[in-house]
Order: C-alpha cells, then structure tokens, then sequence
C-alpha cells in the first residue's frame, strides 16, 4: 500500500461510489462514476448534501445493476482505486470526484488519482474553490473541474473571492467552468460584484446560474429573480446559463 512520509497509509474517507447521469452544469447527461469524499470546509446555507459533511461515518457502493453494498472508513487508498475500477465502465464520460469538498483530502487523492491515471480514466472534479494550496499536487491528474462560485450572502457573510481568483489562475489550462448556486433570497448586487470581478480576469470561462433546488418546503427562485441575475452576469461574463439540479427532479442519486 502507498504510504506517506511518515509511513502512514494513505487513506480516504469516503461517503458513497456509485454510477449516475451528471445533474448539473456543463455536462448535464454525461454517464458518470462518482465518488463523494466525506468533509467539507465550509457550511452553505443551501447545502443540498449534509450528510457529507460529516467526517464520520461509514461509506455505500452501488453497482450498475443498483445493488447497495456498506463499508467502513477510511479507505486505503489503493483499496479504493480497486472498487473504483470494478465498477467502471468504458461507456462512462469521467470519475466525478465530489463531496463535501474533496480537495481536503488532497494527499490522500494525490495516492488515489494516480492509480486512476494509470488506467486512462478522466477525471472530473466538482470543488467550492477556496482552497486553491491543496491543488499543487494534484493538477497533472485533473482534466475537468466545475467549480462553485460562493457568496457572502450563502456562507455566512465570508468573502471567498480571493481564494477563487486563486484557484482559477491555476487552472486556466484546463476544461473549467464556474457555478454560483442562487435563491430567491441572493442579493443581486453580490451577483454583480462577483462576476464583474471574475470578468476582469476570467470572462472566457462560462458560468451556470443554478437555482437552487427546493428543500423543506422551500420553492425555486423566481423566472424574474433568475432572468435579472443571468442580465447581470452577461455584462460581465461571455457564456452564462441556467441550469437547474437535473438530478433532484429526476430522483436520481
């Protein structure tokens, strides 16, 4: 088994793998194998994934025939390339790597993508963008990323745009794009200055305005709210669109 330097095993603590159609975003309808990493550095108000957050816990693997199997945490490393590879299939787009925020796990997943790589898997990586150090090991690995935009107003008044414009300076080369998640409630003027910020550096790289998906008896964001927030965004931004969670309305995982 890969070690680390200190002779620990690399390991990883993941909280489900299993086959799907890419919900959201750019490649909506793409047929993936995703593999959702336990943790997350930040708490949004409109997380639609909680269970994930949670460090603890133990992980499930679906087959492609929806068989339900459970194990324990963490994962070797390697251990987890194999379940990876057993479930791939030659008709899959990419590895969707997703969580909570994968790239807390950055030296484990150094171990695990190369495994990866060495079987000519694309990876795909869906990451909140604030932690731009964790990717200095692990970019030669990489060949999508979908990356969120956050605001202020969604994790509790933080100005994550630095670290984004961090990030994003390091992945110019690859097939990138940005999502900013919007509810009824999400400030126009915050729209506004993010995107005129990332459009002074960055307005080639598209962006999906998603809305958020209803929970607890919440609603959808308004046509007007949403057609308001894509007419700010488009004085900034070359390519925006919106696109809502496919996935929710259809049930799938």
């Amino acid at each position: 088994m890969a070690k680390s330097g200190s002779g620990h095993v690399r390991q990883l603590r993941v909280h489900s793998i299993f086959p799907s159609f890419q919900g959201e975003g750019l490649y909506l309808g793409a047929y993936q194998l995703f593999l959702r990493l336990r943790g997350c550095n930040l708490d949004c108000r409109y997380c639609d994934t909680r269970e994930a957050r949670m460090e603890m816990g133990g992980f499930s693997l679906v087959d492609g025939s929806g068989e339900v199997r459970y194990g324990e945490n963490p994962l070797p490393a390697e251990r987890t390339v194999d379940l990876v590879l057993g479930l791939w299939e030659p008709c899959m787009h990419s590895l969707a790597l997703t969580g909570g925020e994968p790239l807390l796990q950055a030296d484990s997943l150094k171990t695990f993508l190369s495994g990866i790589k060495k079987a000519g898997i694309p990876v795909y990586l869906e990451t909140n963008g604030t932690l731009p150090g964790a990717l200095l090991g692990l970019l030669d690995f990489l060949d999508y990323i979908s990356m969120d935009i956050k605001l202020p107003s969604a994790v509790g008044d933080k100005n994550l745009m630095p670290f984004h414009l961090h990030f994003l300076s390091m992945v110019r080369d690859k097939k990138v794009f940005l999502k900013m998640v919007l509810e009824e409630s999400t400030p126009l003027n915050e729209v506004e200055e993010a995107c005129k910020r990332l459009g002074m550096d960055f307005p080639e790289i598209p962006l999906v305005l998603q809305p958020a998906s209803p929970s607890k008896g919440g609603k959808f964001p308004s046509f007007h709210h949403l057609l308001s927030a894509f007419r700010v965004a488009s004085r900034h931004l070359r390519q925006v669109l919106v696109i809502p969670q496919v996935h929710r309305l259809m049930g799938w995982r």
